[in-house]
């Protein structure tokens, strides 16, 4: 394949990607006067030596994540979110602040019942197939594999992830081609693993002992 073709095929892969990464119904409340900012910052992993990650303010509160090796990061303001594109643009790896929280809790606990029902209202086209926990660098979230025929031709695979943090919420959201979903695991749980609360200016958000 020449130059060019690579880089067209380059180009359709990243318009799939965002064209299926926006097939969510967009109900959720977004407060973007909350604001969004991004630093890099060098972080030391035995394996790997030193690694660039990032710390970013998201409303109010301080997250630092380390996104997979090459991937490439992006971010929006508007919608209070992160975004990390494969090197080949075959997959999205996101994280964005809904705020505030927009499914009732019981008892201050998001239960598998009420986010089910989230999910369909904002993936109505979505089949979910498998719930599982997911871990970051401190706490954990329910998470949520779902496929769909996107744009009535491709069958596309997500995994959604919900961690509470204080009256908000945190969405994870990995998307790509249901035939290769299975090869971004691993870049999953990179950034899940490296994903840290280092502060915030709510009170009922519990930070992880030092």
């Amino acid at each position: 394949m020449s130059v060019d073709g690579r880089a067209g095929m380059r180009l359709k892969l990243y318009i799939f990607i965002l064209l299926i990464s926006q097939e969510a119904v967009q109900i959720s409340p977004i407060n973007a006067a909350q604001g969004l900012a991004i630093i890099p910052k060098p972080f030391e992993i035995p394996e790997f030596g030193t690694v660039t990650g990032f710390l970013v303010t998201l409303g109010k509160h301080k997250i630092s994540f380390i996104p997979p090796p090459r991937w490439h990061v992006e971010t929006d303001s508007k919608a209070l979110k992160v975004t990390c594109l494969a090197p080949d643009l075959g997959a999205s790896l996101s994280f964005r602040l809904i705020a505030p929280n927009p499914v009732t809790m019981e008892k201050g606990q998001l239960t598998e019942e009420l986010l089910k029902a989230y999910i369909t209202t904002t993936y109505p086209k979505a089949t979910i197939t498998r719930t599982f926990l997911s871990f970051t660098n401190g706490t954990q979230g329910l998470t949520f594999d779902l496929q769909m025929l996107a744009q009535g031709k491709f069958l596309v695979t997500y995994r959604l992830a919900y961690i509470p943090l204080g009256k908000d919420l945190i969405e994870f959201n990995l998307t790509s081609s249901s035939s290769r979903f299975e090869s971004f695991h691993n870049s999953y749980g990179y950034l899940m693993s490296s994903f840290k609360v280092e502060g915030s200016t709510d009170p009922s958000v519990k930070l992880l002992e030092p």
